[in-house]
């Protein structure tokens, strides 16, 4: 029997719990982007207050491109190192699931020979705990320097074909007489775009090459194609909602403060640090959301399309 996409996401949180070194991965993930993000945007705050025209205002690339490109080299060795983790900690738990549907087939023999007039033995029987992989941040290091090179390599060449290949639809669908062609055009491209979605994740699952793991991607993506959509809209949807978590609870401080009813105008004004104290408080609980948010978005996402691709490739499905 198929898993469903709620079976994959739940069994990825289980398995993360049980595995608790995974989370090291996506806190580097969300120190490493927080940080090329705080750098770009201070390096155009500091253009703009002394004066100085930005790179991209003296023929230079922009900021955000650099750090575009930045992220795709280094988050390239980061993803292999993480992939690979995945891939260790999937290869036990579904050699478990084979030696446990081994063992209730065995305790089923057993029983039909009890039936007959035969003892079980009970040499069939195996403790069940939990799946706890044997991997470090050792295996870490050890995936950036099997896949990372060949994940950054494949990006660009996957970039760069696609590009140009989707280039004229896009241009074709924008700049369409109607309306309804130009508001789904991004959802067009993104559809397409589908069928590379789990290139990097067959690659280190099967140790392939660039050409046959985006070949894989296209088939097995046709062939799961509502599944790989739902996962990816889960996906899409964690990643927004770390996006916008930080404004949350400190907009709603600020309404709350800003209410009239609330009573509390005069203590505002004679004792002003205080409100300034309660939006610093607010903003704390914000970035630690979104930090708590990324780092399990980054680890089960990967965790997911990982279970996937091994469940469906072991099932023949």
């Amino acid at each position: 029997m198929e898993k469903t996409i709620f079976a994959y996401i739940s069994d990825s949180f289980k398995i993360l719990r049980s595995n608790k070194v995974l989370l090291y991965t996506g806190l580097i993930d969300a120190l490493f982007f927080m940080t090329l993000i705080y750098a770009s945007y201070r390096i155009n705050q500091t253009a703009q207050s002394s004066g100085n025209l930005p790179f991209y205002a003296t023929g230079g690339p922009p900021p955000y491109l650099i750090g575009v490109a930045v992220a795709g080299f280094i988050g390239a060795f980061l993803l292999s190192g993480k992939l690979y983790m995945i891939r260790k900690i999937y290869q036990g738990h579904h050699n478990t699931r084979r030696q446990e549907t081994d063992q209730q087939e065995a305790t089923q023999h057993n029983a039909g020979n009890r039936n007959a007039g035969y003892q079980d033995t009970g040499e069939n029987s195996t403790g069940e705990g939990e799946e706890v992989a044997n991997i470090t941040m050792r295996d870490y290091a050890d995936g950036m320097g099997r896949f990372g090179l060949k994940i950054l390599v494949g990006r660009v060449i996957i970039f760069t074909v696609a590009f140009f290949m989707l280039l004229p639809l896009a241009l074709e669908l924008l700049n369409s007489s109607n309306p309804r062609l130009v508001d789904w055009a991004p959802a067009v491209i993104f559809l397409i775009t589908l069928l590379f979605a789990l290139w990097d994740t067959i690659m280190v699952a099967d140790d392939g090459s660039i050409k046959d793991s985006v070949n894989l991607s296209i088939s097995f993506v046709k062939k799961h194609y509502p599944v790989v959509l739902g996962l990816q809209i889960f996906a899409a949807a964690v990643a927004f909602q770390s996006v916008l978590s930080p404004n949350v609870p400190f907009r709603m401080a600020q309404r709350l403060l800003a209410e009239p009813s609330m009573g509390i105008e005069k203590t505002l004004v004679e004792l002003p640090g205080l409100y300034q104290g309660i939006l610093s408080t607010f903003g704390s609980i914000s970035w630690g959301l979104v930090v708590l948010l990324t780092v399990i978005f980054n680890v089960i996402a990967p965790m997911i399309f990982m279970d996937l691709y091994m469940d469906r490739r072991e099932n023949n499905v």
